[in-house]
């Protein structure tokens, strides 16, 4: 590393370190240190975002419920809608004593809630790029809400030198980062990632029975999750439609899954290809375990590769280079792949849509790319 990208390492240190610290003090100083976990009874975690922000906290929720084993574990979340209750509906029954959406309410309303449930411990699971001071804002809150202790700040992302960071810093996947947080804590963290998913509960046989009769003598299954709120992190569709080809030619039977939103996306390439729709038609649950019934997922960055992995069947992720590689990667495996374009100029610009329509950092990871590391990850097997 030369000279000036030493420094610029080390301005980086900085700006994380400061932040960091910060926060630690304030803790420190609002709040009483937690003493005997079993003390405990009651525990608020404040957890924000979509069905793959709050599936990449269920192992974390996991690791909360198993130390503080006396407590009730409460949610404090803005669900956004009914799209987003439905996300919480893929925990099994019994994880979550409660429920406080905040969704319209205003601060001191919710502070009353809050106040009036009597809660002994609040920890925050923040956001992957939430700054300081929103983090900062959320103590304070914490502490005019007459929760005695708290913890779970911590800066993990910046903007600053983005390019650099980029280039020189290793950013843990999104359910890694969290456990970190809580590891640092005292918390244990389980040998084995749970994600607390409902997907085998025998009232999710008709998934079962629906995929029997898409493979009647017992073909593989492909899911494709061609889907993405964010327009960047599509990979073109004609590109999906090339690796379907190859895999249904390999004797494969290819699912699409998703949401309602990709209904049309699915219908076009199921025009290109013979593929099966699900987009739309299927609970999350159901798609889990439709999924979990698969031998691979190739996925966008979006909620259905989190419930693949969740379930424990092999996923290639394929990212755009507006963020920094690796935050929302599936967990580390030689069953999981993540492919990223590499040394594109314009990374990093984290535009939720591509300046010139043109998606240069998608369209460079060609279709016989994601073909050959499938078929590796085939060749491996399932664990």
């Amino acid at each position: 590393m030369s000279l000036l990208e030493s420094l610029k390492d080390w301005l980086v240190r900085m700006d994380y370190a400061w932040k960091n610290a910060s926060l630690w003090l304030l803790r420190r100083l609002l709040f009483k240190p937690i003493g005997d976990p079993a003390q405990v009874r009651k525990l608020l975690v404040f957890r924000t975002g979509s069905m793959g922000d709050n599936l990449c906290a269920f192992p974390a929720l996991d690791a909360l419920r198993k130390h503080f084993a006396q407590a009730e574990l409460h949610l404090l979340t803005r669900t956004g809608g009914q799209g987003r209750v439905g996300t919480l509906d893929l925990l099994r029954p019994g994880i979550l004593a409660g429920l406080v959406d905040y969704e319209g309410m205003s601060f001191r309303a919710l502070g009353r809630r809050l106040k009036a449930e009597g809660f002994d411990l609040f920890v925050q699971l923040p956001q992957v790029d939430a700054p300081w001071w929103r983090q900062a804002r959320d103590l304070l809150a914490a502490r005019l809400w007459g929760i005695p202790s708290a913890f779970g700040w911590r800066v993990s992302t910046t903007y600053f030198l983005p390019r650099h960071q980029e280039r020189h810093r290793r950013f843990p996947n999104e359910t890694d980062r969290l456990l970190g947080i809580l590891a640092r804590e005292g918390v244990p963290i389980p040998p084995e990632r749970d994600y607390l998913l409902g997907v085998f509960d025998p009232g999710m046989q008709h998934v079962q029975r629906l995929a029997d009769s898409l493979r009647p003598k017992g073909e593989p299954m492909l899911a494709l999750a061609i889907g993405s709120k964010i327009q960047r992190n599509k990979w073109p569709l004609k590109y999906f439609q090339k690796v379907a080809a190859h895999f249904i030619e390999r004797g494969f039977v290819v699912l699409v899954v998703g949401g309602p939103e990709d209904e049309a996306e699915a219908a076009r390439l199921a025009q290109l290809s013979p593929v099966v729709s699900f987009c739309g038609r299927l609970k999350p649950l159901e798609s889990a375990l439709l999924m979990h019934l698969c031998d691979l997922v190739i996925s966008n960055d979006t909620g259905p590769m989190h419930l693949a992995y969740a379930v424990g069947t092999p996923v290639l992720g394929i990212f755009s280079s507006r963020e920094y590689p690796g935050k929302w990667f599936p967990p580390k495996s030689r069953f999981n792949r993540a492919l990223r374009s590499e040394g594109i100029p314009c990374a990093m610009c984290a535009f939720r849509d591509c300046p010139d329509q043109n998606n240069f950092c998608m369209k460079r990871i060609y279709p016989a790319r994601v073909i050959a590391e499938a078929e590796q990850i085939l060749r491996e097997g399932r664990p």
